[in-house]
């Protein structure tokens, strides 16, 4: 999961000269797609009708989407281990 994936997209406080192609790609390496999506954001924004650019934003807001609800199955996994735990216990402990 991204870990950023609770950031809203559009939160990113960097100056213009370093929004680029690049820095969107390292994020994404490491596992930014949120940052990566508010740059290619912005660089849509400066070039409206750049079909690259567009598909790219597109990608990955589809992407982030599924990160969030990969990360609520997770969330939602984790708290039903716990309550089976809990469960367990009470069986074994009377």
């Amino acid at each position: 999961m991204s870990a950023d994936a609770d950031q809203s997209p559009d939160e990113l406080d960097l100056p213009p000269a370093l929004l680029t192609p690049t820095l969107a790609g390292i994020y994404l390496q490491q596992g930014h797609t949120a940052k990566a999506l508010a740059i290619y954001r912005r660089l849509l924004a400066q070039k409206p009708g750049d079909p690259e650019r567009r598909r790219l934003v597109a990608t990955l807001e589809q992407r982030l989407e599924g990160e969030r609800a990969r990360g609520a199955t997770l969330a939602r996994v984790d708290e039903l281990k716990r309550m089976l735990r809990r469960i367990e216990r009470r069986r074994r402990d009377g």
